[in-house]
């Protein structure tokens, strides 16, 4: 898979076992840059062009943008309906399903002698499913984490699993992490193959051997 811009002398290449990090140290193209990938992946028109085995792929499909790692929303609604779906999933082709249509049963029933309790005539629907139960239950994923590195892992795993993200961009995310956790962010995101990338806006002095690192600098000059 590669990325192109008319700001890239070369396409950014996401390869396995390696982590892009592009740095522009012009401060205005910079901003420039992240609102139009946010733009862009939002819906409107823009200049990335995302593309594999010679296949164009719709970017704000394929592309998640994290700018805020304290904030990520790991219950945003496509991640809910896909987890919903899935349990669903399980509950009616597994070992679950002869509980799953005792436990519907037993409701609607419920439902009816309750029914009885008033002396007004109800109507209800008779339609109950495994994900109506899920709602009720307000089931979400779990966002609570020791340290943020661990947040940042898991947040990769749930887009790639429950949106088929393909690709991740972080901005600035070597402000937020130590090289300790860096390390293991790397290790770890190429043992469950995610693609990453690392927009900076300035060159730090540790680097990884996972890294590819292109540069744009103040000039507007691409160094790679």
């Amino acid at each position: 898979m590669k990325m192109t811009h008319p700001y890239f002398e070369n396409p950014l290449l996401f390869e396995e076992n390696k982590i892009n990090v592009l740095v522009i140290e012009n401060q205005y193209f910079f901003v420039k840059f992240i609102n139009e990938l946010l733009n862009q992946l939002n819906g409107f028109e823009g200049r990335f062009i995302l593309s594999s085995n010679y296949k164009q792929l719709e970017i704000n499909k394929e592309v998640d943008l994290v700018i805020d790692p304290f904030t990520l929303d790991f219950n945003q609604r496509k991640i809910i309906t896909k987890l919903y779906e899935q349990l669903k999933s399980n509950a009616i082709g597994s070992e679950y399903y002869l509980d799953s249509k005792i436990l519907l049963g037993e409701i609607m029933q419920f439902i009816e002698k309750l029914s009885q309790t008033t002396q007004y005539p109800l109507v209800y629907t008779n339609d109950l499913d495994i994900i109506s139960i899920l709602k009720i239950a307000e089931i979400k994923l779990e966002t609570s984490y020791d340290t943020l590195v661990e947040k940042i892992v898991d947040y990769c795993s749930v887009i790639q699993e429950f949106c088929c993200i393909s690709c991740v961009i972080f901005v600035n995310l070597k402000c937020f992490l130590s090289n300790e956790e860096l390390e293991l962010f790397y290790k770890t995101i190429s043992y469950k193959k995610i693609n990453i990338m690392l927009l900076e806006n300035t060159v730090r002095e540790k680097r990884f051997e996972q890294e590819k690192i292109y540069i744009i600098d103040s000039d507007l000059c691409e160094i790679s």
